[in-house]
Order: structure tokens, then sequence, then C-alpha cells
């Protein structure tokens, strides 16, 4: 673990005050300078290691999805307790979406934390982590403990993405930009994820001095499974008793939102176990799940 929940609002102040170090960006860089400008005030998100795994095993099926209506803030940082994509061993150099080249992205580098973005029509992100090569973390030096600035990346907000369409130059990106957006959606209904509020209090440096304001930290975990616990089921007018559990997973479908309804918006159908109470499990794969 890079870093704890109650470390986040210090994490965001270190890296507000690096970034206050840096040389001013080049002529036409506005854009890279209003994201920027939007971390000191942006929400603070922790995910869980359960819902981190949840969006990344459902972000592959997402259906299009849009940033602008999927984003639950127009700025935020969210931490991962689990990495959601690494970068290649080689990634070369940095790309944005309009065609215009960043700074360089650092590659074998795991992706746990992303502060974005909306300005206008622009999705902007900085993903931060955890980098294992020696040589890649020799190019520059953490900006908090082990926590390194991987890549920052540039995307329109307002069209539809799909993980089953080649939009995005990178595939680490692409994987990483979808994963995201699977954790906005599932993260604003309830019965997927339970969102709940943390405060935490800034360290000031000084013991005699008191704790700094606190703030606000939105939790996201994953809700435990429904359960059908009926023992029995009809079929063609038998009854068929079970003596295992099984998952019944869950999927994507789209729902109308916005004026008019004219927009559409991707719902997860939570998945659930299946069969009597205290049964065997039948499958592995609820081992990904908190139950």
């Amino acid at each position: 673990m890079l870093i704890t929940l109650l470390q986040l609002p210090e994490l965001r102040k270190t890296l507000v005050k690096k970034e206050k170090l840096l040389p001013p960006p080049p002529p036409g860089a506005g854009v890279t300078e209003r994201h920027v400008a939007t971390l000191k005030n942006a929400s603070l998100w922790w995910v869980s290691r359960d819902m981190t795994k949840l969006a990344l095993d459902t972000a592959p099926d997402l259906p299009p999805w849009t940033p602008t209506i999927a984003a639950p803030e127009t700025s935020g940082l969210m931490w991962f307790d689990h990495p959601i994509g690494t970068t290649p061993a080689d990634p070369g150099e940095g790309f944005m979406a309009d065609g215009r080249w960043a700074e360089s992205i650092l590659g074998s580098a795991a992706v746990h934390g992303v502060h974005w973005s909306i300005t206008g029509d622009l999705l902007n992100f900085t993903f931060y982590g955890a980098v294992s090569d020696p040589v890649q973390r020799a190019r520059t030096a953490p900006l908090w403990r082990d926590v390194y600035e991987i890549a920052m990346y540039t995307v329109r907000g307002d069209v539809e993405y799909s993980p089953q369409v080649t939009q995005l130059r990178e595939p680490w990106a692409a994987h990483v930009v979808h994963t995201i957006g699977a954790a906005w959606l599932l993260m604003q209904q309830p019965r997927v994820a339970e969102k709940r509020s943390r405060r935490a209090s800034l360290h000031t440096g000084n013991k005699k001095r008191k704790p700094g304001k606190e703030q606000l930290i939105q939790v996201i975990d994953l809700r435990r499974l429904a359960h059908n616990d009926a023992e029995r089921e009809q079929n063609y007018g038998q009854s068929r008793e079970f003596h295992t559990r099984w998952m019944v997973r869950g999927h994507w479908r789209q729902q109308r939102v916005g004026p008019g309804r004219k927009y559409t918006k991707p719902v997860f159908v939570s998945p659930y176990l299946k069969g009597p109470e205290g049964a065997p499990i039948k499958t592995d794969r609820v081992n990904a799940w908190r139950h």
C-alpha cells in the first residue's frame, strides 16, 4: 500500500506544493495550467481494493460512456487501493488526444491515483503511482514518499468511448481510462457501492500546533452481495433442490438520462449469489468480492 486513506489530504497538499515549484508551462499549455490549478480544491476519493477489482473486472464490458456524464465531479483526486493499470517498460513520449506532445511517461509504473479535471470539452488526467524499474525511477524523483507522477493525459470529455473500439492511442491508457470510467459509474449506484465520508486532518509539521483543518474524503467500498436464499426452484412444474451456491454475473445496461432523455449512461446490474444459505460456493469468481 503506497498510502493510507487518512494520508490522502497530506498527499494532495504535497502535490499542490510541488506543482508550484515547477517552471511556468510553455506558451500554448493553458489547458495543462488550468488542470493543475484545480488540484487544490479537488474533491478527495478513496476506492477500496474490492471496489477497484470490481471496476477492473467490469471495465472491458462497459458499453459506450461519456466522461462528462459519468464523472461525479468536474475535478477530483481519486486513489485506488489496488493498481488499475501499468505503463509499458518503454512507453515512449507522452501523447495528448489533439496531437500535441506532452511530457514523457514513466515506464514500468503501476497506476494507483488520478487527478482529473473537466475544462470545456476536454478531460484532463494526471496519473500517480509506484515505479518499479530503477532506470525509470532515476529519471525523476518521487513527489511524496514513494509516489511518482507517471503521466499526464488529455482526451475529449464530451464524446462516447467504448472498450470495444480503439479510440485512444495507447492500450495502457485506454485500459486505465475505461477503468476510471467504470469506477465513476459504479460508485454512483447505491446497490453496488457503499459511499461514506471520513474526515482527516492535515499535519502541520509542528507538534505544538493544533491539527490542521479537517478535509472530507469520500470512501467508496463494495456492498455485500445480494443473496437469493431460496433453496428450491420451480422448473417445468417440478421443484429443484440446490446443494451449492453460484455467482450470477453482473452486467451493464444503458439508461436514458438528461434533458429529454437524449443521453445514455451505463448502469451496472449487480451480481448476486444464488442457492441455499451456507452451501458451498461452486465457482471461484466470488473471490474478488467481499462477502
